[in-house]
């Protein structure tokens, strides 16, 4: 998948939707009678801090094209990571960290419904808060702390054998893109052949 993102076709395939959805910045309001601009404010000035925008085009990139990926919140609410959020301590988000379902595993899965475990393993070589000591992170994370973005679909047998992530977008052309480079190599070949300049002399 790594190295098919590297050529230009499919990286404009897993690149373009994000790009076009997050072109623009988006529009908040509040339902109910009242509204509050001073609290909306604020907010958008907050995911601007945060360069939300960015953050959110990143989290689609990796869901299209591995499959699977998370926004990982850095709360603050007076509770340990493996701990459910406790909605009403929170003082805080520090920050919001997309991750690729490669470093990040489910745990204890539900059999019934194998994509939403109770919580998730972190490893990863990326630093998840500014003050992390080292250069790599093995956490247990609980899923309320974690923002999913399945990849496209799997029937059930197919997801258990995913570690109940979805599919790439990039395997549905993958057939059709191996047979379209080998169609275009051919032809250069082809025209490389033909481009033959002749010299002739008469009587020679």
């Amino acid at each position: 998948l790594e190295t098919l993102y590297k050529q230009g076709i499919p990286r404009r395939y897993i690149d373009d939707i994000p790009e076009e959805i997050t072109a623009k910045h988006t529009t908040i309001t509040l339902g109910g009678d009242e509204e509050n601009p001073d609290l909306i404010t604020e907010f958008e000035e907050y995911l601007k801090n945060i360069n939300f925008q960015a953050i959110y085009a990143e989290v689609m990139r990796l869901q299209r094209l591995y499959g699977g990926a998370v926004l990982v919140l850095n709360i603050e609410d007076g509770l340990k990571p493996e701990e459910p959020v406790n909605l009403k301590g929170i003082r805080n988000i520090w920050d919001i960290v997309p991750l690729s379902r490669h470093e990040i595993t489910p745990e204890n899965l539900k059999v019934f419904d194998i994509s939403k475990p109770d919580s998730y393993r972190i490893t990863t070589s990326q630093r998840l808060t500014a003050d992390q000591e080292g250069t790599s992170t093995d956490v247990i994370i609980h899923k309320s702390r974690v923002i999913r973005f399945d990849g496209l679909y799997l029937p059930w047998n197919a997801r258990k054998d995913n570690l109940g992530w979805g599919m790439s977008c990039l395997q549905l052309l993958f057939e059709a893109y191996k047979r379209y480079e080998t169609a275009m190599a051919g032809l250069e070949t082809m025209v490389s052949d033909a481009d033959l300049f002749v010299h002739k002399i008469p009587g020679l």
